[in-house]
């Protein structure tokens, strides 16, 4: 089965964007929403941790990008991995790059090696916006009252923005 998860921070926010992107290629998905801050663990997230239990081998998790499954590096990979230990695939919208173990030593060391660097990727990129937001002088800049950071993985977008 396909599920989705998204999350957004705070009530003032919304994840219209995140879920009509995912039901562009997924219009009949299933979609689990927190509103909680990026710094709540994974598995003190309501609607994620339930999603997590119901997760099983062979189904799909969708979601916009790989830091809406962890408060941090650490948190993100212990549930990535984890996942794909059972055998789930997880698929990402924004970057359209999909991670699943395939018992291949070769593959699944590959697929490693792109979680570890991604996630640590997101945990600089979570680091920089909080500086950003604290910083009157930040140099990556400013639209519409969001701060934006360079995307440093590449991407269709040279940039993201810098709310987690």
């Amino acid at each position: 089965m396909e599920f989705a998860y998204v999350r957004v921070s705070t009530t003032t926010q919304t994840t219209d964007s995140q879920v009509s992107d995912i039901q562009k290629s997924y219009p009949d998905i299933e979609i689990s929403t927190d509103v909680c801050s990026g710094t709540v663990p994974a598995t003190e997230r309501e609607q994620l941790s339930r999603l997590l239990d119901k997760l099983r081998k062979d189904d799909v998790l969708v979601v916009w990008w790989i830091d809406r499954l962890g408060r941090d590096y650490h948190d993100s990979e212990t549930t990535i991995r984890e996942l794909l230990n059972r055998g789930v695939t997880i698929k990402t919208i924004n970057q359209n790059m999909t991670f699943a173990y395939s018992g291949n030593d070769m593959q699944d060391m590959t697929t490693n090696i792109q979680l570890t660097m991604i996630t640590a990727m997101v945990e600089v990129v979570s680091e920089l916006v909080s500086l950003g937001h604290t910083s009157k002088n930040s140099e990556y800049g400013e639209h519409d009252g969001q701060s934006y950071f360079p995307l440093v993985f590449g991407g269709s977008s040279p940039w993201i923005r810098g709310t987690l």
